[in-house]
């Protein structure tokens, strides 16, 4: 066998070894993407937006040296945003302000966070701790 020739076959051999000249088969599953959460955006956003308001509550409660403290709008609108839907539930980004007071200062802030909204539960992924004291 002369040198093209060989290789030729050698060719041919790797390939139907590998798989690559088979055709598709009908007997395969077809590929599926998986379906983004159902969750409506509103409801989303409104129960991330509660979750946010009780854990920055629960924050500012704990805080003893604090004279005061309240959950508002003072220097900023309280928003809640969705920004992507995933087979795992529905990405919602908070911003949640609020105001407290030690020591005869007074603070406003802003608390910002990221929630997993899913038809069950509302997890909070990421967003920093409040520490005033």
């Amino acid at each position: 066998m002369d040198r093209p020739t060989a290789l030729l076959a050698l060719s041919v051999t790797v390939l139907l070894l590998s798989g690559c000249t088979s055709a598709p088969s009908g007997d395969q599953p077809p590929r599926t993407t998986v379906a983004p959460a159902q969750l409506p955006d509103s409801a989303a956003t409104d129960r991330a937006l509660a979750a946010e308001t009780e854990s920055v509550s629960s924050q500012l409660w704990n805080a003893s040296c604090l004279d005061y403290w309240e959950i508002g709008q003072f220097t900023a609108e309280a928003e809640a945003t969705v920004t992507n839907r995933t087979k795992h539930g529905v990405v919602v980004d908070v911003q949640r302000p609020y105001s407290w007071a030690k020591d005869g200062g007074v603070a406003d802030a802003v608390a910002n966070a990221r929630y997993l909204v899913t038809e069950n539960e509302t997890i909070r992924r990421s967003g920093p701790s409040i520490d005033p004291c």
